[in-house]
Order: C-alpha cells, then sequence, then structure tokens
C-alpha cells in the first residue's frame, strides 16, 4: 500500500508515520519486521512514536496503537545490545 503522497518504498520517518497511522495488517508486518531487521528502522520508529506521543494537543492521535509501537522498537533497541555482549561460556561442572 502507498501511503500518502509517498511514491518509493524507503521506511522514512513520514511513510512510518503512515503506516503505523493509515496501515492495515500488511503494512504493519512489513514495519514489524523492518524493526525487527534493522536496528536503524527501530531507531526511527523511537523517535517518530516519542515524538507524536508527546504532543498533548493532538486529540486525535490514537495513543495505544503508538505505544505499542514505541514498546516494540524500544525492546528490539534493547535486545540488539544484548546480543552485542561477549556471549560467556557457560560453566562446565563436573560431578565428582
Amino acid at each position: 500500500m502507498k501511503h500518502r503522497h509517498l511514491n518509493h518504498d524507503d521506511l522514512t520517518l513520514a511513510a512510518i508515520d503512515s503506516i503505523i497511522e493509515r496501515g492495515h495488517c500488511r503494512d504493519w508486518r512489513r514495519l514489524a519486521h523492518a524493526i525487527r531487521d534493522e536496528a536503524g528502522i527501530a531507531e526511527k520508529v523511537c523517535k517518530l512514536t516519542a515524538a507524536r506521543l508527546g504532543n498533548v494537543r493532538d486529540d486525535e492521535l490514537d495513543r495505544d496503537l503508538f505505544s505499542r509501537w514505541l514498546n516494540l522498537a524500544q525492546a528490539r533497541i534493547e535486545a540488539a545490545k544484548v546480543n552485542m555482549c561477549p556471549r560467556i561460556p557457560p560453566a562446565r561442572l563436573t560431578v565428582a
């Protein structure tokens, strides 16, 4: 689905905003997969949703929807931080 006046498939801030606000299940799945696969997209979603939620004068904003996307993106970013840490092999226990 093309959103608003966008004539490309890039997930820019405007495209992400449009997908969250006016998208359908297929569009949301695509965005969720992009968040999972690309840390940069997760950061864009965090930036966008935090800014939109911070605008207290936006009476038409679906705050629950935007909060859920913010939580998903934050979880992805945190998971990436954990995965970047070197793995410590588990201690081997010997039975005497």
